[in-house]
């Protein structure tokens, strides 16, 4: 089994895991329509981020489904996806923390640790002007 340990850096770019889900999910809730994998993973890398896998297209489908199987995403057709309605602070959470593309040299944007990510929720403004309902 192979196991991958973090550097510990908090500007790190590389996404897995948790950190590559909450992305994926924040470019579905920012885009309030369907996209399919190869758009979320163009909206992970134009904020400056990638997926750190030897396969990322697979990497990022793996994470869709897994966040389908807990409903915060709905499959609209095979490579398709949506995001379904959220908590109002799960959202916040998700999109302050990957909704912005990343300061260069910041210390307080922790991509792989559990404390907050801080900012303003500049992000849900603008989901809320899209014409999402419920934010």
């Amino acid at each position: 089994m192979i196991t991958r340990q973090s550097e510990g850096t908090s500007d790190s770019t590389d996404l897995w895991g948790r950190c590559l889900r909450h992305a994926a999910l924040a470019t579905l809730i920012l885009a309030a329509a369907p996209l399919t994998v190869g758009q979320v993973m163009a909206g992970i890398e134009a904020r400056g981020r990638r997926v750190a896998a030897r396969y990322p297209r697979q990497a990022l489908a793996d994470a869709l489904a897994y966040e389908r199987a807990t409903g915060r995403v709905v499959r609209v057709c095979r490579g398709t996806y949506t995001a379904s309605r959220l908590p109002k602070t799960t959202r916040w959470r998700i999109l302050t923390r990957y909704g912005r593309a990343p300061r260069s040299g910041s210390a307080d944007e922790g991509l792989h640790d559990a404390g907050e990510g801080g900012g303003t929720g500049d992000g849900i403004e603008r989901v809320g002007r899209a014409g999402q309902a419920g934010v």
